[in-house]
């Protein structure tokens, strides 16, 4: 029978006399800066730019839920926003599950209509959301949105195709709700 003790024991002291021997010539520090410089050399710093999406809804039909043992409100909201410099109408609903330590998960789905040429298009968001001042809570997260209409040629919403935004929302104590959105490319 082997004794996989002695092994496993044996195999620890020879692989610390190896970086024991490497780090005594400067081979194991060398190839720390050499990762080190190449992931200097390939991060990327994220700009967002100026905002393409701002919209002002009004939530409405809240409710209140329990989730999984976690208090939860489910509602609607509507309103008018921009999107990429097209003026559009947007109808949805959220999902809010708050979590023991006061945050919570938003999630949910909007239809966008642009109001020239009724051209559609769906979205689907998710966030986090917490309380902010004088009543307010803040959310932070990211909208996919895809068209939905494909028999308007050239419909104004096109540009809006498979689009991902990173989005800031803050709603008042009248549940008064402003998004502002940015593109990620």
């Amino acid at each position: 029978m082997k004794d996989y003790y002695l092994i496993f024991i044996t195999s620890i002291a020879i692989g610390l006399v190896i970086v024991w021997a490497l780090a005594a010539t400067g081979v194991v520090f060398a190839t720390n800066s050499i990762i080190q410089k190449v992931t200097a050399e390939n991060a990327s710093t994220v700009t967002l730019g100026n905002p393409i999406y701002i919209a002002h809804d009004k939530v409405t039909n809240v409710t209140e839920l329990n989730v999984n043992s976690s208090k939860a409100l489910i509602g609607s909201f509507s309103g008018n926003a921009t999107i990429k410099g097209i003026p559009v109408r947007e109808v949805g609903r959220s999902l809010v599950i708050f979590r023991p330590d006061g945050s919570a998960d938003v999630k949910g789905n909007a239809v966008i209509i642009a109001k020239d040429d009724n051209s559609k298009a769906n979205t689907s968001f998710y966030g986090i959301s917490y309380a902010g001042r004088n009543g307010t809570t803040v959310s932070n997260g990211a909208a996919f949105i895809h068209t939905t209409t494909s028999s308007i040629t050239n419909a104004k919403l096109d540009p809006v195709n498979n689009l991902v935004i990173i989005f800031k929302s803050q709603a008042d104590k009248f549940r008064n709700l402003k998004i502002t959105g940015w593109e990620w490319k």
